[in-house]
């Protein structure tokens, strides 16, 4: 069994937990559930199906994203059991509250590009939903998780969950051709999301906060230095890269955004 320890919010998605295992299966102290809403788990088409993709994603071994260790699909108590980055944040929890030394940023931004490099070279995958909320850092080692790969894709083609209004996407991060035409299947889409968590990992604030979509689509992209006015010129243009509006205009893979 599994004693909770701590929350870790919810979403139309999932609801997350901090728990231990009482027989300590796993080695560690710590570990991660995940456990599905009701709202998703009602409204999805095929949620055999969606467990399935869970299970294989989980077992990829992509290096910075979670191990699936253990998973209940009895209806009304199913959930997923994870490992867990330990001593980590999720990245929202520094909007408003925290920003990092540029070297601290572009290094868990680093991280994050390493990661989706090694998704999309070896398996394909873009993730679709790269926020803050899916992204924990430990702040000593800078080592990152990514949650939720490979997910989204799966999410959006269920067309009786979009007829009932499930949305996680946050706009903030999304680029325009997926935003617009759904268009979301190459690194770009990705490289946006991470210009803007650089924003935030620069400023300590999201981009364009409180904007409506439509206003996002017309707006340039963020100048950290409109948050930050003394932030060298080198890291703002980056981000103002990473988030050009056009597709084209933003680094075409993710070897060159690590380089």
């Amino acid at each position: 069994g599994y004693t909770i320890t701590g929350s870790l919010g919810s979403n139309h998605f999932w609801a997350g937990y901090t728990v231990m295992d009482t027989h300590t299966r796993f080695g560690v102290d710590e570990l991660l559930m995940r456990v599905p809403s009701s709202f998703f788990a009602k409204k999805t088409s095929d949620f055999g199906d969606f467990s399935q993709k869970v299970a294989k994603y989980g077992a990829m071994g992509i290096e910075g994203t979670p191990k699936l260790l253990d998973k209940c699909l009895v209806p009304g108590r199913t959930f997923f059991i994870y490992d867990r980055l330990l001593d980590s944040h999720q990245l929202n929890f520094f909007a408003g509250n925290k920003s990092f030394q540029v070297t601290d940023a572009f290094l868990i931004a680093k991280r994050i590009a390493q990661v989706m490099d090694v998704a999309w070279n070896m398996y394909g995958l873009v993730h679709q939903d790269l926020t803050p909320s899916n992204v924990a850092v430990n702040l000593r080692t800078k080592e990152v998780m990514l949650y939720n790969m490979g997910l989204s894709s799966h999410l959006l083609n269920d067309h009786k969950l979009m007829d009932w209004g499930f949305n996680i996407w946050d706009a903030k991060y999304m680029s325009p051709e997926f935003m617009k035409k759904g268009n979301g299947h190459t690194p770009q889409v990705d490289i946006y999301a991470l210009g803007g968590i650089l924003h935030l990992l620069l400023t300590g604030e999201e981009p364009y906060v409180g904007m409506e979509p439509q206003a996002i689509l017309e707006a340039p992209p963020p100048d950290p230095r409109s948050h930050v006015p003394d932030l060298p010129d080198k890291p703002a243009e980056i981000v103002k890269l990473m988030m050009a509006k056009e597709k084209g205009d933003r680094p075409a893979s993710w070897e060159d955004v690590l380089g």
